[in-house]
């Protein structure tokens, strides 16, 4: 699509897609296998209260970053249109505003994670078993945090030019390198102030070799006579930015402070006992993603020239592809999790059964609600349920708190699956289809149920299979990794293959196939 950062009308939606989905998924591999050596040298060479306060100081961050107020979605929503124009104006006039937003959050950001320094020791109930000074330890998460501000609107410009792989390609290799410095420091030294360097350093190289990136492509950005946007447009870009700061602050409410109640009701080893399962979960969720994220600037696109029956069935079609790989990912969580983490980092750092089970419920609701929320963006909806999503984190804390005094871990984790239920799980998608679409949301709740009907089989029908395996730590991990993903998708081939979707895909299966056995036999003509 793009000849020197604009519109080249010889590539299509579809090639900028493949090689978005590509580097994501093929570096994605590659870079969790290391990212796994790496957990497990860490969990190795330092205590697991380590591994509590990173997931602690991380959710933290996460909290603050709440104050960058979903500026990017709207970045790259706003870019769409002067991209596939190559208004170059326009261009540097949105990135030049969008810079100055960014540097002024970056400053709120530090500001705020400053103040919260005195009261550290506060939010953690007993003292972690670590050497070092744990304000030292948070300076080096808010760090990388404030740091990044200062370059994520080129970031945006990059992703909304379906230039996904470049973000992503230069993202893996800097983590692939940190890695195995980090591995290779734990193990020499077992210091985790070294570990922080690497890490810090990582982030600084990242973001300068983005910012080249940029200035190769987009260099007329800073060179342009740049104007400013006028009061209307402003008006409407910050209404668009309260709408989409709500559903931020809402999202870290619900997902980034179970760290913190955990640490308060019960202790941070806690938080680093979960950590490794959210790090499976989210490994597989992060796969998923790269999926729908390789899509969105091409979803954003096709919602603007198409007609409303089309998108709807295209969303139709991405929510069946989703529910093929979050359905599986959710029924290996469910059976294989406690054998992988007894693998990787051994039986002490292993949690009950009932609590994976709603970590793998919470797995596949967020998962599933991924493309009704790419869709929700793409079609422009931001302010649209924004107060629903702050319903979701009231009912969160609130039931948080009250199961988790009763219930423990389990209960804190099931009461961000009940928020999310009663919440935005229904509301959302009545805004995609009625706003969006302009149709009846009716045929995705019955498509829902059937696939949550089909799922619950699928994993009985897995855990009878599995109940009978007893093997070695590694092969009961390959072997019941196996026998789900078998069930799974024959079973999914069995109940679905007539639907419309499946044989969507199946068409664009058998054509890649198709085009490429022709282009190889094109080239031995040759």
């Amino acid at each position: 699509m793009f000849k020197g950062g604009f519109v080249n009308k010889s590539h299509s939606r579809t090639r900028y897609a493949a090689m978005n989905m590509a580097t994501n998924v093929v570096g994605y591999f590659f870079n969790t296998l290391l990212g796994f050596v790496c957990r497990i040298v860490f969990v190795h060479y330092l205590t697991v209260d380590y591994l509590g306060v990173n997931g602690l100081f991380t959710s933290i961050i996460a909290m603050l970053s709440l104050t960058e107020l979903g500026i990017g979605s709207v970045i790259t929503y706003s870019l769409y249109e002067p991209l596939a124009r190559g208004d170059r104006k326009r261009i540097a006039v949105l990135m030049t505003f969008y810079a100055g937003i960014y540097k002024v959050i970056g400053l709120i950001v530090a500001g705020m994670g400053l103040a919260l320094i005195p009261f550290l020791n506060k939010i953690i109930s007993e003292p972690p078993d670590i050497k070092e000074d744990l304000a030292l330890i948070y300076l080096f998460f808010l760090f990388n945090s404030v740091f990044s501000y200062f370059f994520s609107h080129k970031i945006s410009l990059l992703r909304a030019a379906q230039k996904d792989y470049i973000v992503v390609g230069a993202s893996y290799l800097i983590t692939t390198l940190q890695s195995l410095f980090q591995i290779a420091v734990l193990i020499v030294t077992k210091n985790y102030l070294y570990y922080l360097y690497i890490q810090t350093f990582g982030t600084i190289c990242y973001f300068f070799w983005l910012s080249l990136v940029v200035k190769k492509h987009y260099g007329f950005i800073p060179v342009d006579p740049v104007d400013t946007l006028d009061k209307a447009e402003k008006k409407k870009l910050f209404k668009d930015v309260w709408a989409l700061s709500v559903a931020k602050l809402s999202g870290v409410l619900v997902n980034s402070t179970d760290s913190l109640i955990i640490s308060n009701l019960i202790n941070v080893a806690a938080v680093g006992l979960l950590s490794n399962y959210l790090l499976l979960a989210n490994t597989l969720n992060s796969l998923i993603s790269k999926l729908l994220i390789s899509l969105k600037a091409g979803i954003g696109n096709f919602n603007a020239v198409e007609k409303k029956e089309n998108t709807q069935r295209l969303f139709f079609h991405i929510h069946f592809l989703l529910f093929a790989f979050y359905g599986c990912g959710t029924v290996g969580i469910l059976i294989v999790a406690n054998d992988l983490i007894k693998l990787l980092f051994g039986e002490e750092y292993l949690i009950p059964a009932n609590v994976v089970a709603v970590l793998a419920l919470n797995f596949y609701m967020v998962g599933m609600q991924n493309v009704v929320g790419t869709f929700k963006e793409s079609l422009g909806l931001f302010k649209y349920g924004r107060y629903v999503l702050l319903l979701t984190a009231f009912i969160n804390l609130f039931l948080s708190f009250l199961l988790g005094k009763k219930l423990g871990l389990f209960g804190i984790l099931l009461a961000t699956a009940i928020a999310r239920f009663l919440t935005n799980w229904w509301y959302f998608p009545i805004i995609v289809f009625k706003r969006g679409f302009n149709g009846n949301p009716i045929k995705y709740y019955l498509t829902y149920a059937l696939q949550g009907v089909f799922l619950l089989c699928a994993a009985g029908l897995s855990a009878l299979a599995c109940g009978h395996v007893s093997l070695s730590p590694l092969l009961n991990v390959f072997t019941k990794s196996v026998i789900c993903v078998s069930i799974f998708y024959i079973s999914l081939f069995l109940v679905f293959h007539r639907r419309a979707e499946f044989v969507y895909f199946g068409h664009k299966a058998r054509h890649g196939f198709l085009k490429m056995t022709q282009s190889t036999n094109a080239e031995n003509e040759k």
